[in-house]
């Protein structure tokens, strides 16, 4: 008696570039379990291929022409509430990470990750789970820019420092009832 086989994740790429669209391709047809049966070169066909449907799961760049990856995915939300959305993009900035995940990606992957990272990533985020790539997730979480900066006058430019200071003593005189110099 034959087992029964596993159904393959359908993956639908939506990236601007042919080039990343191909190498994608490729790496997720190392996996039994994933199979490309899509892909969008604009942010309006990534919208049509969503209206078409026909696939589990879509891979997203943010930087798209036609429409900006944030508004992409706040229109498919409207369209499909339940889609998977993975972006994988090259901005690693924690604050594109949270729009991107606030806006209703399920899951952010950075492209210059691991190939296993990426797979590991649809896995998850195709069974309903949510997925941020391990280094962005850290850098999230302890945001080491914050906790490293030092006292917030030691990180201002001059000008800003300058702005600041001549701000506290404006507060500082009316307070005291002092003529400003």
């Amino acid at each position: 008696m034959k087992g029964i086989e596993p159904t393959k994740v359908k993956v639908l790429i939506a990236d601007d570039h042919a080039i990343v669209r191909e190498g994608m391709k490729h790496l997720l047809g190392f996996s039994d379990n994933i199979e490309v049966v899509g892909e969008a070169a604009t942010g309006l066909e990534a919208l049509d291929a969503v209206a078409r449907g026909g696939f589990d799961l879509l891979l997203l760049d943010l930087n798209m022409p036609g429409l900006d990856g944030t508004e992409l995915i706040a229109r498919i939300r409207a369209r499909n509430p339940a889609l998977p959305i993975l972006v994988v993009s090259m901005h690693n900035e924690s604050q594109t990470v949270r729009r991107a995940l606030r806006t209703g990606a399920s899951g952010y992957v950075v492209k210059d990750s691991s190939p296993e990272t990426l797979l590991t990533a649809v896995e998850q985020v195709s069974k309903g789970r949510n997925f941020i790539e391990p280094s962005l997730a850290e850098r999230m979480l302890f945001n080491t820019s914050y906790f490293n900066a030092g006292p917030l006058h030691e990180t201002l430019i001059p000008r800003s420092f300058q702005s600041s200071s001549t701000s506290c003593r404006r507060r500082y005189c009316i307070q005291r009832h002092h003529p400003c110099r």
